[in-house]
């Protein structure tokens, strides 16, 4: 929708210029075929500008991977099967901190051994091709270690992480599907890991300790 104001109204040289800068970028993105996002009526006009910037950076920027991006900022990246049980965990708590550090949060991991964590990030999570975003743009990556939708996934997310609400909508909606009884997660890492917004941890802090009580 193109944006519009009354000239008349009391607005600094400042926000008309903004709005011209909006408009623009949303005329850029349309004749690029993308769609500009539903904006809340009180959001402020700089996260406005900010969001569209970041959609236009998205759409050109190029691409690679995490996978070469830790390499780039001198993670070593050893293969899975050539570290030892202690090594595994260290190089991954490594890769962990290091992620964060790229604006790159793990999530849903306590279902998986650090190894079998390693593993799937060194094999297939780290390798997928993304945009390259720069860093302080406010572009955060999410990556769901049980988000790829496979069956697999859907049943350890209802039998680990999904709440007995989700668990009764899953049922009610897919009446055909057996859902697995809630077990405790086998291992307790998440609440661990790095947070968007918070400050990085040491990486040789708990990432043991007792698995989580299932209510």
């Amino acid at each position: 929708m193109r944006m519009s104001w009354n000239p008349e109204d009391p607005i600094d040289p400042e926000e008309i210029d903004r709005r011209l800068r909006i408009q623009a970028l949303t005329d850029e993105l349309a004749e690029r075929g993308l769609r500009e996002p539903t904006v809340h009526p009180d959001c402020p006009s700089a996260a406005h500008e900010a969001s569209l910037r970041n959609m236009a950076a998205f759409d050109t920027a190029p691409l690679t991977s995490h996978f070469e991006q830790l390499e780039a900022s001198g993670v070593d990246l050893p293969a899975p099967d050539s570290l030892t049980e202690e090594q595994v965990t260290a190089k991954l708590w490594e890769v962990i901190h290091a992620l964060a550090a790229m604006d790159t949060f793990l999530y849903r991991t306590d279902h998986l051994s650090d190894r079998g964590l390693y593993e799937g990030l060194w094999g297939d999570t780290l390798r997928e091709v993304v945009p390259t975003m720069p860093r302080g743009s406010g572009w955060v990556w999410q990556l769901d270690m049980l988000g790829s939708g496979s069956q697999e996934d859907i049943e350890n997310s209802l039998r680990y992480y999904d709440s007995d609400e989700e668990r009764a909508w899953w049922a009610r909606d897919f009446p055909d599907d057996v859902i697995p009884p809630r077990e405790r997660r086998p291992f307790d890492r998440d609440r661990f890991l790095p947070k968007d917004g918070e400050a990085d941890r040491a990486s040789d802090s708990e990432a043991g300790g007792a698995a989580e009580d299932v209510s």
